[in-house]
């Protein structure tokens, strides 16, 4: 894995050659043509569905709170050839909060292309088969199915999101677990004012990969409370920008071995972390380095919080009692209590390492996500004294 932070790759950027020809996979009229799969190498006879095009753009722009915001744009087309790939029309898009303060989706379209008798029909998706639902303290989900799809349809979504959490610029994935995909783009236009750490995973090489510098002007606008008065303030903030293009063809769907447990460290994906940003005067480090990464996490109200709170557990005291039963050494009491939760709970989630309820209410119902779990394993031993850590 490599990581490139934008004040050190301008000339990489600048004078990195795209392979092949340079032009953009267009999302013209659906005509029925389309319905035919071009030949590919990552078609094989056992592909239920394919990504014609994914295309993802993420820029930014002033907010009205001193400061600017992201907003990315996303347009996918899939031609699903068998009813075994029908979750596909089924769309979830997670969006992050933070107490009021929230990401915004909106500019959603979604619609189905059929062919019949020679004639493409388009049935489009009202907008009141959108459905939000909450997941947590910390994520919203928007969700959405699109209409009359059947075997051989088309179908085809855009939407936009706008957000003021610069630090969580979304990822993006060239490769897909299930599905092949002929053309997959994503660009980014990244002002000076924050300097972002790349992280790329996985196998294949790009058929465009290209940067150029620019400029951009972004207005910004914040408040001033003096008194009992409030004044606006309106700035034009002039900074240089980094462009950048990355283009995968042809990329295979994603092939799971044996006793691969993380399938996406390997998938084909362009990741981002906010490292420093930079206010006109000064600079500001965000999280660049694993000591600051792992300060800000052992006080992270729902991840290792309990920790610096020797009273936080006291609930578990009785239960560990009669967990451990009458053994003496830690040795057989860390087996004991890790035994335990082995055979008494079940994983709901993999893949998240956060508290999303309570680890009392993980240790109530006996299930939780992987972090939950572990964590609450943590939680157990440091009660009888025995080292364990996150």
């Amino acid at each position: 894995m490599k990581f490139f932070t934008l004040s050190s790759v301008f000339f990489i950027l600048l004078f990195t050659q795209a392979k092949g020809q340079d032009k953009s996979q267009k999302f013209d009229k659906v005509v029925p043509a389309d319905f035919v799969l071009p030949a590919s190498a990552a078609i094989d006879s056992n592909t239920n569905a394919v990504i014609l095009a994914d295309y993802g753009i993420t820029t930014f722009k002033g907010n009205t709170k001193g400061w600017l915001s992201y907003v990315f744009k996303r347009k996918t087309r899939i031609l699903v050839s068998s009813k075994k790939a029908f979750d596909l029309a089924t769309v979830k898009v997670r969006l992050y909060k933070d107490g009021d303060d929230k990401e915004k989706m909106d500019g959603l379209s979604a619609t189905t292309y059929n062919l019949e008798n020679g004639a493409v029909v388009v049935t489009k998706m009202e907008k009141s088969d959108l459905f939000s639902e909450q997941i947590d303290k910390n994520y919203l989900e928007q969700k959405f199915t699109l209409p009359a799809v059947k075997e051989n349809s088309i179908i085809e979504y855009t939407y936009t999101i706008t957000s003021d959490f610069t630090f969580n610029i979304p990822e993006w994935e060239f490769q897909n677990r299930n599905y092949p995909c002929l053309w997959s783009e994503y660009e980014v236009v990244i002002p000076s004012l924050l300097n972002y750490v790349f992280t790329k995973t996985g196998v294949h090489s790009f058929f465009i990969d290209k940067g150029s510098e620019g400029h951009e002007n972004y207005a910004v606008r914040r408040q001033h409370d003096i008194g009992l008065t409030s004044n606006e303030e309106s700035l034009s903030v002039s900074a240089m920008t980094v462009k950048h293009r990355w283009v995968m063809k042809d990329v295979p769907a994603f092939s799971v071995e044996n006793y691969l447990f993380t399938a996406e460290n390997y998938l084909d994906k362009i990741g981002f972390q906010l490292a420093q940003t930079y206010d006109g005067e000064s600079y500001h480090d965000v999280r660049n380095s694993w000591r600051k990464l792992n300060e800000e996490l052992l006080h992270e109200q729902q991840f290792a919080a309990f920790m610096s709170d020797d009273q936080n557990g006291w609930w578990l005291d009785n239960p560990i009692e009669s967990i451990i039963g009458n053994e003496a050494g830690q040795l057989a009491q860390a087996k004991s209590v890790y035994y335990y939760i082995t055979n008494n709970f079940t994983c709901t989630n993999h893949h998240s390492k956060y508290i999303k309820t309570t680890l009392q209410d993980v240790y109530k119902t006996k299930k939780g996500n992987v972090g939950e779990i572990n964590l609450l394993l943590t939680q157990m031993l440091r009660r009888k004294n025995i080292k364990a850590s996150p």
